[in-house]
Formats: C-alpha cells, sequence, structure tokens
C-alpha cells in the first residue's frame, strides 16, 4: 500500500475519478492496483500496469544511459524504457 502523502493523494484523486466511484462494485476496488499493487487488473477503472523504479548507486549509471537515449531521440525515459525492452 501506498503510504507517502503525494501517494495517498494519487490514490484519492484516482479512486474519486474511477468509473466505479459511482457503481461500487468491490470486485473492481478489489482488482485495482491501488487495493492489491502485487497483483491488479486495471488503475482505476483503466487497462494500465505501472513499475516505480528507483535507480541508486551503481544503478545510476543505468539511469543515465537511458536518458542519454531519451535525449538523443527526443522522446520521454519511460518511451525509450519501453523501446529497449520492445527490442530485445
Amino acid at each position: 500500500m501506498l503510504l507517502c502523502p503525494s501517494g495517498n493523494r494519487a490514490k484519492s484523486w484516482a479512486c474519486e475519478h474511477c468509473e466505479n466511484w459511482v457503481i461500487k462494485d468491490k470486485d473492481m476496488c478489489e482488482n485495482c492496483y491501488y487495493a492489491h499493487p502485487e497483483g491488479y487488473l486495471h488503475i482505476a477503472g483503466e487497462q494500465e500496469r505501472k513499475i516505480d523504479i528507483v535507480f541508486k548507486n551503481g544503478d545510476i549509471e543505468i539511469y543515465e544511459l537511458l536518458k542519454e537515449k531519451a535525449d538523443k531521440e527526443n522522446i520521454s525515459i519511460q518511451d525509450a524504457f519501453k523501446i529497449y525492452f520492445r527490442n530485445k
């Protein structure tokens, strides 16, 4: 579960804008990222998946390489990450 203030606010906003805010289907909530980030089918009713990655110490070099590629291609780091794995 998200515990930091910004994470809780993001969850709150997502839930308030989810179609299930009105429908109130318990199963839909149970299958949401915000209820079970370790195993979910959707994020606030949208077909999405999420990865939060922290680069520390020696891994910062990986981040810098990814950022360099993104800057060179004038794309976001997120898109550079996806392109890298699509081409694997």
